[in-house]
């Protein structure tokens, strides 16, 4: 443990996401198998997409204003990154106290 790993929020695939998830879940530390692992990445699919999904949505604004939007969108995307890897932590847990 003690190595970071960033949430790969800017994933052109679910395939990164996945990927990411069984590194961090099939550690020796996690205690996970690596099916135990796939099916967290599978649970976690969905709420992936809801989470990211911003419907192509399209805003005009005036162009003072996109440096705020910029920075908010930043901390946004941290905030989701970071929710992301409790979502994924909880599902693993539940994995491990499942019979």
């Amino acid at each position: 443990m003690g190595e970071v790993i960033d949430f790969p929020l800017k994933a052109s695939h679910y395939d990164q996401v996945e990927k990411y998830i069984l590194d961090i879940l099939t550690t020796r530390d996690a205690g996970l198998s690596e099916a135990q692992a796939r099916e967290v990445a599978a649970e976690f699919k969905p709420i992936y997409d809801r989470l990211l999904n911003d419907d192509s949505a399209q805003v005009e604004m005036p162009a003072d204003a996109i440096p705020y939007f910029v920075e908010a969108r930043k901390i946004y995307m941290e905030r989701l990154g970071h929710a992301g890897c409790v979502i994924i932590g909880l599902l693993a847990r539940a994995k491990l106290h499942t019979p």
